[in-house]
């Protein structure tokens, strides 16, 4: 993984979101893609945004329930490159959302739901601080059915 703050590491986000969707649809999770007709590139390398996004997406898996579904929406917005992580899933209890009591708690490192399945509840906030750590950011968003989490990138010119 990249140093925080290595300018010069530039990744092309739509092949590598396109690679993360196909490697997840073979593990059975169900991931739509939402990409622009024009690739967008983030000032992170390919390793560290793949660990970010797999890790969203394995929590979409465990916490989803039944019939899961995930729309991975890539897009420029406000100067930055914005990714939407967006999962539903059905079954007792689960794909409702989250709690807002648990929404709040979200992002603390060994915050869980399931420990008792093994979960140590420390992924998001990995995330949260790789994030931070390279000039982006993560949130929960408000939702009705299941989860939606925006990320924002620095948003890098390719090099030619």
């Amino acid at each position: 993984m990249a140093r925080p703050g290595a300018e010069s590491v530039i990744t092309a986000l739509s092949p590598l979101l396109l690679a993360l969707a196909q490697r997840y649809r073979a593990r059975g999770l169900a991931v739509g893609l939402q990409l622009p007709s024009t690739d967008l590139h983030a000032a992170l390398d390919a390793e560290t945004l793949d660990a970010m996004f797999s890790t969203v997406l394995d929590n979409a898996g465990q916490h989803g329930g039944t019939d899961t579904r995930v729309a991975l929406c890539l897009h420029a917005h406000g100067g930055e490159v914005a990714i939407n992580v967006i999962g539903k899933g059905k079954g007792k209890g689960k794909g409702k959302g989250i709690s807002e009591h648990d929404a709040a708690r979200v992002f603390e490192p060994f915050f869980t739901t399931t420990r008792d399945s093994g979960h140590t509840g420390v992924g998001l906030s990995i995330v949260r601080s790789l994030l931070l750590a390279h000039g982006g950011h993560t949130a929960l968003q408000p939702s009705a059915i299941g989860a939606h989490f925006r990320t924002g990138l620095r948003w890098a010119e390719p090099s030619q």
